[in-house]
């Protein structure tokens, strides 16, 4: 999934008052750098444009310039935010955190579910690669564990993930 052209929303601040002049940047996590920047106008409307950026949505977030205020609309969406920090994640990535809870509350099944739909979205996504793997392995399903990692090795040979996906199947190797 891609940035749209524009991202769009509407600013309010603790009181629930939409709220002017709220300087807003899209920044890249990391290394943390504005990309770009626009202030709210009288209604608490924003549009950025998205169109320099060239990288997945997941890499980016929304800020305020201000401790306090809170996105209340974003793309059209009502949203309600308690941070001046929004991350931007694709739908792949959100896939991938419902896994995460399923998986860290001791549902490995509800977790697989979730891990395989994030990689249907987004392939080369580590976590979600990494989560399907672990929660085979929980289920006692070690072969195909080390399949999900072997595969990801195979279709993403520069990932900064290969040296770990290799570690954790000789790990689990050295279970059996």
């Amino acid at each position: 999934m891609q940035i749209p052209d524009s991202i769009s929303g509407h600013i309010q601040n603790s009181d629930g008052k939409l709220v002017m002049n709220v300087k807003v940047s899209i920044i890249y996590r990391t290394p943390k750098k504005i990309l770009s920047s626009v202030s709210s106008d009288a209604e608490g409307k924003f549009v950025i444009s998205a169109r320099p950026l060239t990288k997945e949505i997941g890499e980016f977030s929304l800020q305020f310039e201000k401790e306090g205020y809170h996105l209340v609309q974003l793309n059209g969406k009502e949203i309600f935010t308690r941070s001046s920090k929004v991350d931007l994640i694709t739908l792949g990535e959100y896939e991938c955190l419902i896994g995460d809870f399923y998986y860290s509350n001791g549902n490995p099944v509800g977790a697989l579910i979730h891990y395989q739909e994030a990689i249907k979205l987004q392939p080369e996504l580590k976590a979600a690669n990494d989560g399907l793997g672990r929660s085979l392995e929980r289920m006692g399903k070690f072969e195909q564990s080390m399949t999900v990692y072997r595969n990801f090795i195979l279709r993403f040979p520069d990932s900064p993930a290969v040296p770990e996906f290799k570690a954790r199947i000789l790990e689990i190797q050295n279970k059996k």
